[in-house]
């Protein structure tokens, strides 16, 4: 392998890209894997695949991971707001997050894009109990089901004030 400099512009002709994540292995538990693509790893693509009957299976509507080469949009976190009444609203799981969702995808088309764009999803929610989860989920599912193309998602437990959904996004523009 090449020598790669510490001035990032000089090995932008050597990678194209470098992705780090963690996954479960469900016979050795958590384990760091790294892909890397471009002139120097042409194989990257073999290696995923050979990889890829030992990572879990999205057990929910989302992908275990996403690739982008596109611009990117980053959405903070949002709330359940109501844009008839001007105000966050307080209300069901599933009305919490329809509302976070519609306010996300509000934001995505004003900047152009598209929400089923998205590569990745923050869920904050409070309570997070087996109930309320399904409950987002469900909800979740209708934005985002779409098999082929799912951002990747973690789901956290948080306090939150004064609502019971956040959800920030990141979405790969046209």
């Amino acid at each position: 392998m090449p020598y790669l400099s510490s001035n990032p512009a000089q090995n932008a002709s050597q990678v194209s890209w470098v992705f780090w994540d963690t996954y479960a292995l469900p016979d050795k538990g958590l384990s760091r894997f790294s892909l890397a693509g471009g002139p120097l790893f042409n194989d990257s693509k073999k290696m995923m695949e050979k990889s890829e009957k030992h990572f879990v299976k999205p057990g929910g509507p989302y992908s275990l991971s996403r690739l982008t080469n596109k611009p990117l949009l980053f959405i903070s976190g949002q709330g359940p707001w109501n844009p008839e009444t001007a105000t966050y609203e307080r209300g069901s799981i599933a009305r919490q997050t329809a509302l976070t969702l519609e306010t996300i995808k509000s934001i995505v088309e004003r900047e152009g894009g598209r929400l089923e764009n998205a590569v990745s999803c923050r869920v904050f929610l409070q309570p997070l109990t087996e109930e309320t989860f399904a409950e987002m989920n469900e909800v979740y599912a209708r934005y985002f089901g779409n098999e082929g193309k799912r951002p990747v998602r973690t789901t956290v437990g948080a306090q939150l004030l004064g609502l019971d959904v956040e959800i920030d996004c990141v979405v790969e523009m046209d």
